[in-house]
């Protein structure tokens, strides 16, 4: 008698007929581990298995814990930590690019550039996103061919308003 396991059943009987084992000679089942078998058996073998198999005990059930266990005691809390007072943050670099812009000759894109180490469309794009659309400053670009482009200033409120 010979036993093999498989990832199926359709691959146990699939492998068996290949081996030229007879279908009434075969055997599949199923192992606990889930892995599926063949069992490929002698005509006596297979006739004993078939008077036998009626008289085979179930499979005894594996005993449960009891419910009154006693439980383990649960561990004390641990009291929470004090949060400490955060250290204020360092000038933004938003901070800094709206420094500059108030100056009153504004900064050109070129500065900016020198300043911050960013590309010139990174400036153009903090300018227009950051400043304008998220924080709603009123931010005026004129060109200064001088300077080397276009200068942005932040205007400064009138006094009346």
């Amino acid at each position: 008698m010979t036993t093999k396991t498989f990832s199926s059943a359709s691959n146990a009987k699939r492998a068996a007929a290949a081996a030229g084992v007879p279908g009434d000679m075969i055997e599949v089942g199923k192992q606990a581990d889930g892995r599926w078998y063949y069992v490929d058996m002698t005509a006596e073998e297979a006739r004993a298995d078939a008077i036998l198999a009626p008289l085979d005990a179930p499979k005894a059930k594996k005993p449960r814990k009891a419910k009154d266990a006693p439980k383990a005691e649960p561990k004390p809390r641990k009291e929470p930590k004090a949060k400490a007072e955060k250290a204020p943050k360092g000038e933004s670099k938003q901070d800094r690019l709206i420094a500059l812009l108030k100056r009153p000759e504004g900064a050109s894109v070129t500065e900016l550039v020198a300043e911050f180490g960013w590309a010139a469309h990174t400036v153009r794009g903090a300018v227009a996103g950051a400043l304008k659309r998220k924080l709603g400053l009123d931010v005026g670009a004129t060109k200064d061919a001088e300077r080397g482009g276009t200068v942005y200033r932040i205007a400064s409120p009138s006094k009346g308003e």
